[in-house]
């Protein structure tokens, strides 16, 4: 009489190791991967160079890599990354204090470990939403050999942190489906997506309001509120410089051209890189920019246009899927209504729309993942293990070009910078940068 919910019991411990082997083998291979990134050709020795501000870009490296090691460094981006300087700052120095560890070969581990977190979260994802374990591992593989997660996991910047945290609140809301979710666990959500980057917030506010009556989901979002400018107060202790992230900020409207651009670079770019252009910096004391916003070529290797092709597929099959099926209701809108938000707000906000890619490639990736939970799900898999095997090699080409490119640019001959005090006025917009720090002590070569 006992024999069958014996075997029942052995099959779920079973399915549980079997997962929790497989994940940790998934987030054991994007730590080694973004570990080895982080290390190639000594690219984030170049880009912590004053004169390589938003070079790789538009991306702070240098700024965030002193966020992430020095404590009385300046961390006015707090306005907008409410509580990165606590954590980031956390956990190098909790690598620092390891023998033999330096202060870059902190940042790198840091890097790694939240590589590894971010690609333990998405398996979780998937297997939460059911997709069989084969699937969400090849699956978790399509989004780890995207354009936008090899570039990003290559140097200190925010947005892995914060697409971590948008991952969660996937997780959270997939979980909802089946399970009652306590109140403490939906605050700690909130409170997640807020604290990495402002705009953020709308994916734990978007995930309350759907699965919530309002006046649960704004007590609940005020609770998460609460708890973030708690952590802020202990920030603000530990780093004197950290500005609040309620007040004035930058405007919205930059460059005006997103809106034209923006849905190539969302939707394809963010998984196939293109061909990398260089064009001028804001200043002529800076190197030249790395930038795909007016790029709409893949011509560096055959297999980007593999990818394309595989990709489109995917991302067809995945939004069919969206539409029919009948199931996850409250998760497929809030992934409907997360992408809609993303493409609103950059539509009118920032000038290189791949800076912010990280922060909609979970979205992406998870409603093409959804076609494995249809009928569609063996072409599916099938354009999936076609997308990695092409988008690989050529997103690796194409980061390998980028840190070419990089390093040619620093044999260039630059004017020399204006005094520090006229220079941080025609660069007021970009107080704290890392432009503006140090730069007595770098060698120019006048022109």
């Amino acid at each position: 009489m006992s024999a069958a919910p014996e075997t029942s019991s052995f099959s779920v411990r079973a399915a549980l190791i079997g997962d929790i082997a497989t994940g940790a083998f998934l987030a054991v291979g994007a730590a080694y991967c973004a570990w080895v990134a982080t290390g190639l050709l000594g690219h984030i020795s170049i880009l912590v160079d004053p004169r390589a501000d938003d070079v790789w870009f538009e991306a702070d490296v240098g700024r965030v890599f002193d966020n992430m090691t020095l404590r009385l460094s300046n961390h006015y981006r707090t306005q907008v990354h409410p509580l990165f300087s606590l954590f980031g700052l956390g956990i190098t120095h909790l690598f620092s204090w390891m023998h033999g560890v330096d202060k870059l070969a902190a940042v790198r581990l840091s890097i790694a470990s939240m590589a590894a977190l971010w690609m333990a979260l998405f398996f979780i994802l998937l297997r939460t939403l059911q997709c069989r374990r084969l699937d969400a591992a090849v699956f978790a593989v399509v989004a780890a050999t995207s354009g936008s997660a090899l570039f990003w996991t290559a140097v200190p910047e925010t947005y892995l942190f914060g697409s971590a945290t948008i991952v969660a609140v996937l997780v959270i809301t997939a979980l909802s489906e089946r399970r009652h979710i306590a109140p403490w666990v939906d605050v700690c959500m909130a409170a997640g997506s807020l604290s990495m980057l402002l705009t953020n917030w709308m994916f734990g506010l978007i995930s309350l309001t759907v699965r919530h009556k309002m006046r649960v989901a704004a007590q609940l979002a005020a609770n998460s509120l609460v708890l973030v400018v708690f952590l802020w107060a202990v920030q603000k202790f530990l780093s004197p410089s950290a500005h609040f992230f309620l007040g004035d900020h930058e405007p919205l409207s930059h460059g005006g051209t997103n809106s034209w651009t923006l849905p190539r670079i969302f939707f394809i770019d963010t998984l196939v890189m293109p061909d990398i252009q260089s064009i001028p910096n804001d200043y002529p004391w800076l190197w030249p920019k790395l930038s795909v916003q007016n790029s709409a070529t893949w011509r560096l290797t055959a297999s980007g246009t593999v990818a394309l092709l595989a990709w489109t597929v995917l991302f067809a099959a995945g939004v069919w899927a969206m539409l029919k099926m009948k199931s996850l209701k409250r998760f497929r809108l809030v992934l409907a209504i997360g992408i809609a938000g993303q493409l609103l707000l950059h539509a009118i906000y920032g000038n290189e729309s791949f800076l912010y890619a990280l922060n909609w490639l979970p979205l992406l990736v998870t409603v093409a993942a959804l076609a494995t939970l249809t009928r569609l799900r063996w072409l599916s898999l099938t354009a999936a293990i076609a997308f990695i095997a092409s988008a690989a090699p050529h997103n690796y080409a194409e980061l390998k070009f980028a840190f070419d490119s990089m390093s040619a640019s620093t044999t260039l001959t630059l004017p020399l910078p204006p005094p520090p005090k006229l220079r941080d006025c025609r660069q007021s917009s970009a107080e704290g940068k890392s432009a503006a720090v140090g730069a007595a002590q770098i060698t120019y070569t006048g022109s």
